[in-house]
């Protein structure tokens, strides 16, 4: 709702507004992309409503390091969503690394484009889980042994 308030405030330039209701999910894991999906219905189906000269600046992007989004389901799942994200507009920008997070731009790379800075409103850090190096350390000296996933 901020980021709409601020976007509506009559002395923006389109710039400014742009930046203020562009919404980053980083991550494009089960949570990520629910969230993106959400948020893309919130603002569809209510901000729009509220905010209608606002609503035009509006975009939604997901950045996954990966080749694809939801890689942990079966590949016809990873495709629905893909295709749906399209024909909605939510920005899928796969095969990216976020590099750097600061309070006005988010900075991606990609093998082939390299650096890319990004301005955002709000940004939502949805990657994966893992345990904290000092934790894998620790269990190793009292014998426990780590079955989950390695960050």
């Amino acid at each position: 709702m901020k980021c709409f308030e601020r976007a509506a405030l009559p002395n923006l330039t389109d710039e400014e507004r742009k930046k203020n209701v562009h919404f980053v999910v980083i991550g494009g894991g089960p949570t990520g992309v629910e969230f993106a999906a959400e948020l893309h219905d919130f603002v569809n189906e209510d901000l729009a409503k509220l905010y209608p000269d606002v609503k035009k600046y509006v975009n939604i992007s997901v950045i996954e390091a990966g080749e694809h989004i939801l890689t942990m389901f079966d590949k016809r799942i990873t495709h629905f969503a893909e295709d749906k994200f399209k024909r909605t507009g939510i920005d899928l920008k796969t095969n990216f690394k976020v590099v750097k997070v600061s309070d006005k731009t988010i900075t991606m790379s990609n093998p082939t484009t390299g650096e890319i800075a990004v301005p955002y409103g709000l940004a939502v850090w949805s990657t994966g889980i893992g345990t904290r190096p000092i934790i894998m350390d620790f269990m190793k000296q009292v014998g426990q042994v780590y079955l989950g996933l390695h960050p």
